[in-house]
């Protein structure tokens, strides 16, 4: 027994004895061996898992790739796309880790470099109705952008976002971009007095509620372009005052309302910009609203090519049709007419207005204008300088039976056409010749007047327009000359 039972001793005891033959100490010796000989193998697994835990932690950034694809297969097989669009963008941000990403574009300083440019942008292509209001945001968005970066010493970008953008404000902010140049240090912002001055307050913006409407929808629908940064500016460094009056801008229906009727303008506008600053914002609603602004009466400059085309045409008249002796040239009259001469300050300048460019309609109109001119009635001395001068001209209308309500001469002087209450126009010719037509009815009718129906009550006012049929010369291209009086 005693050798069986030392057996078990060693493996290769173990082994002997499991393989010893038949005898009464065979029976026990598996017992021993079965209780002992595990032992070894115990230690297998758990050295196994050692080596399993240790392979697990070196692997983490392969198993986390593989959540993430495990995750993203589940959510698509799910049918949760919206879902698995948004997580697939969100784990773009991060590192294999997990952790955020520290030097994402969005979290750094070029953030406020491509916000702005976003929203310029976005203000340009707004509608001409808003561009005005949303404008104003603009300058502030471009102070305090400056200010933080400098506070927070990203002094390459700063300099950086001033040389690129600091030209869209000089116009208007000359002197304060020249004192936000000099704040070039973080220790600059607490001491220069426009920083302090900005940083101190909130720069006030009167908007129309529609525009801020406009405004929000764009900021949260362009978060990842910009939006979020701009949110950030304008909760921390500005105050949007929400109206209920219709948009601003300097031609709108409600600048020209409050203008007209000499409305003071809101409380809100008084206050826009930033408190103490004056009048150094810039062009704002008190400028527009101001009903005491003055008034330029002066004339309004002729357009500088519309000129020089009425000028060639005037040329070629004098050219083929010379005036008789004692009558000034279409170009000299057309001279005293628009002289050209420095531009006062009462008058408007053609920049004030969007004007559409000059048609060869208006060249035409030009043109008339100046030979009806020159060639107009005058009321001149007739006797030498003996006895008075003529001062009226009259003329008698016959058989009107009190029905005429209006009357107008044209501009050259050769008609005149009066309005009834009978419903009717009356065209004459005042020097008595016939008017031809262009009805082929009428080819050979030679009366000095027209009757013009159509009216269905009286006629209380008539006017003539510009002509332009009545020249002896078309100046339009490839078309023929056309007959004088023509109706």
């Amino acid at each position: 027994m005693s050798a069986p039972n030392n057996a078990p001793s060693g493996a290769g005891g173990a082994g002997a004895g499991a393989g010893a033959g038949p005898n009464t100490g065979a029976s026990f010796t598996p017992q021993p061996a079965a209780t002992t000989t595990p032992s070894a193998p115990a230690n297998a697994p758990a050295a196994s898992t050692t080596a399993a835990a240790g392979s697990s932690n070196s692997a983490a950034p392969s198993n986390n790739n593989n959540l993430n694809q495990i995750v993203t297969d589940y959510l698509l097989k799910r049918g949760y796309t919206h879902t698995e669009a948004v997580f697939r963008k969100e784990v773009q941000n991060v590192d294999p880790s997990g952790r955020p990403l520290k030097n994402n574009d969005e979290m750094g300083p070029k953030k406020y470099m491509r916000a702005f440019t976003h929203l310029e942008k976005w203000v340009e292509n707004s509608l001409d109705l808003y561009k005005f209001e949303l404008g104003k945001i603009l300058w502030p968005v471009f102070v305090y952008s400056y200010l933080e970066l400098v506070e927070g010493n990203d002094l390459g970008e700063a300099r950086e976002f001033m040389e690129k953008l600091h030209s869209r404000f000089e116009n208007v902010h000359r002197d304060e971009v020249k004192t936000l140049q000099l704040v070039t240090l973080p220790a600059h912002v607490k001491e220069n007095s426009m920083a302090k001055l900005y940083r101190d307050n909130k720069y006030n913006i009167p908007l129309n509620k529609y525009v801020v409407g406009t405004l929000m929808t764009f900021l949260e629908k362009d978060e990842e372009q910009g939006g979020a940064c701009l949110r950030f500016l304008i909760n921390h460094y500005c105050k949007i005052d929400a109206v209920s009056r219709g948009p601003i801008e300097p031609f709108s229906f409600e600048a020209i309302y409050r203008r007209a009727r000499n409305m003071e303008i809101d409380d809100v506008d008084a206050q826009e910009g930033i408190p103490g600053a004056g009048s150094k914002t810039g062009v704002s609603n008190r400028d527009i609203l101001n009903n005491k602004a003055a008034l330029k009466l002066g004339p309004l400059p002729m357009d500088v090519e519309l000129r020089t085309d009425v000028l060639a045409e005037l040329e070629e008249e004098d050219r083929i049709n010379p005036p008789r002796d004692g009558t000034a040239t279409l170009v000299d009259e057309f001279n005293l007419l628009h002289p050209i001469k420095k531009e006062s300050a009462d008058s408007p300048q053609r920049t004030d207005i969007p004007y559409p460019p000059s048609r060869a309609r208006d060249v035409v109109m030009e043109v008339q204008k100046v030979r009806e001119n020159r060639d107009r009635f005058r009321i001149e001395g007739r006797t030498g300088g003996v006895g008075p001068s003529v001062s009226v001209c009259m003329y008698t209308l016959h058989n009107t039976l009190g029905n005429v309500s209006s009357m107008d001469f044209s501009k050259d002087q050769e008609l005149v056409a009066v309005g009834t209450t009978d419903s009717y126009i009356r065209v004459w010719t005042m020097d008595g010749k016939p008017l031809k037509s262009t009805l082929p009815t009428e080819k050979d009718l030679k009366v000095n007047n027209r009757k013009l129906i159509g009216h269905s009550g009286p006629v209380y006012s008539v006017a003539f327009s510009d002509a332009i049929a009545n020249l002896d010369r078309n100046i339009y291209d490839g078309e023929g000359p056309k007959p004088r009086d023509e109706l």
